[in-house]
């Protein structure tokens, strides 16, 4: 079983909550959570993800501005 990914997102200001409720929406994330400081959202994709076919439906979020993936090593 491959560990999952974290998902590190920065959003268009006032849209961090949009944001999070699309992504932790997606069947293919585990969890999804509005922060302060230099990211808006961090979310937590499922282990044995397709991460680029996962990347590809976050990206379609409206008012994300930039993603930052950080998988295990």
């Amino acid at each position: 079983m491959t560990a999952s990914a974290h998902l590190l997102l920065q959003t268009d200001p006032g849209r961090a909550e949009d944001v999070a409720a699309h992504v932790g929406a997606l069947a293919v994330v585990i969890e999804a959570m509005v922060t302060s400081g230099p990211y808006d959202v961090i979310a937590t994709l499922g282990p044995d993800v397709d991460v680029p076919h996962a990347l590809a439906q976050v990206k379609r979020a409206p008012g994300l501005t930039r993603l930052c993936v950080c998988r295990p090593a």
